[in-house]
């Protein structure tokens, strides 16, 4: 019998200026960090979301947005007893 589990990845991106590339995102994409986590696993489905913060203050302003990945996947009971030993 499988077991349901779900696991939450996020990433923050901040904005433009800072250390994003041409495509407005950070070094270490959300993409990258979800294919790396469910490459051995039996994925149900990935929820995404995302946030996006602004702020200006004394003329400086700044853009931040929190990627965040719900992945729901299956384990077998045997393979989780021994992983979790």
């Amino acid at each position: 019998m499988n077991k349901t589990k779900v696991k939450l990845i996020d990433k923050t991106y901040i904005s433009e200026k800072y250390g994003q590339d041409k495509d407005g995102y950070t070094k270490v994409r959300i993409d990258r960090a979800i294919n790396d986590f469910i490459k051995d696993k039996k994925v149900i489905d990935i929820k995404y979301q995302t946030n996006m913060t602004s702020i200006v203050w004394g003329g400086v302003d700044d853009d931040r947005y929190l990627v965040t990945a719900l992945v729901i996947y299956e384990v077998d009971r045997e393979e989780e007893s021994v992983t979790e030993a």
